[in-house]
């Protein structure tokens, strides 16, 4: 029994901090930074992708390696690294 309710709380743990996070979030607050918000998804999502790449092109991959380095890179973090 002590093994199935840990494992119900466990299960409840991402679903809660999302509401929490989601409560905390005010509109008025995002629309006066959405520059700041779309500057660092650039930069997440197409500068630093671009830039680790080429590092990685003139380190000598090449590729197939190289396209799955930029996806990496591209790629989102896991939700518990937030």
């Amino acid at each position: 029994m002590g093994g199935y309710l840990g494992d119900y709380f466990a299960s409840l743990t991402l679903p809660l901090a999302l509401i929490c996070i989601g409560a905390t979030l005010s509109v008025s607050s995002m629309r006066d930074s959405s520059q700041v918000a779309l500057g660092a998804s650039l930069m997440k999502m197409v500068t630093l992708p671009i830039l680790s790449t080429l590092a990685a092109w003139m380190m000598g991959f090449s590729g197939e390696q190289l396209g799955l380095l930029f996806l990496f890179f591209a790629s989102p973090p896991p939700p518990p690294a937030l």
